[in-house]
């Protein structure tokens, strides 16, 4: 789930194929932002929101359907899951890195996501959304799991906290 500037929360749920939802902080019924593009196989579900800096779009991962929950876990192949971004105004949508996930954005003009358990970080103009340069590693071994979730948190400024791990996804109770 990411807060929104403008008081309402943009979320995912544990269940497949559902998308991305907003609901008023205050609470209320959700209205469907996202969703997956079900009809021609291509994705499966969308996850991992966050909110970019004056709430106009929201970064989130794509997964595609080739992959498949198994016991609560995301398997398949990495490659095709992607970072995407969705305007909140107009709903258009664009993807903006392919084999990623759980990408947050820092104030220093960067995307920091999750790649096979690695911490990656590229450059990218907020007011276009456009990733510049090439990617660089910022971290290795961080713990992930099945579902692409790698465990950290970035605040905006930059401060990064992380679970160690071999970069491997894990078990939902913890066994790799």
């Amino acid at each position: 789930a990411s807060w929104s500037p403008d008081d309402t929360i943009v979320f995912a749920t544990n269940e497949p194929t559902t998308g991305l939802l907003r609901v008023p902080a205050g609470g209320g019924q959700p209205e469907v932002l996202t969703t997956p593009d079900l009809t021609k196989g291509v994705e499966e579900d969308h996850l991992f929101p966050s909110v970019l800096p004056g709430g106009q779009s929201v970064l989130f991962t794509i997964a595609p359907a080739a992959a498949r929950w198994e016991a609560g876990r995301l398997s398949g192949s990495g490659a095709n899951v992607q970072v995407a971004v969705r305007a909140l105004t107009t709903g258009a949508r664009r993807t903006l890195i392919r084999g990623a996930s759980q990408a947050e954005y820092v104030d220093t003009g960067h995307l920091i996501y999750n790649a096979a358990g690695t911490l990656r970080a590229v450059r990218c103009e907020l007011a276009t959304l456009d990733v510049l340069g090439d990617p660089v590693a910022v971290l290795e071994q961080v713990m992930t799991a099945g579902s692409g979730a790698a465990n950290f948190s970035v605040a905006r400024h930059g401060t990064l906290a992380y679970v160690p791990g071999n970069g491997l996804p894990v078990h939902p109770m913890g066994k790799s």
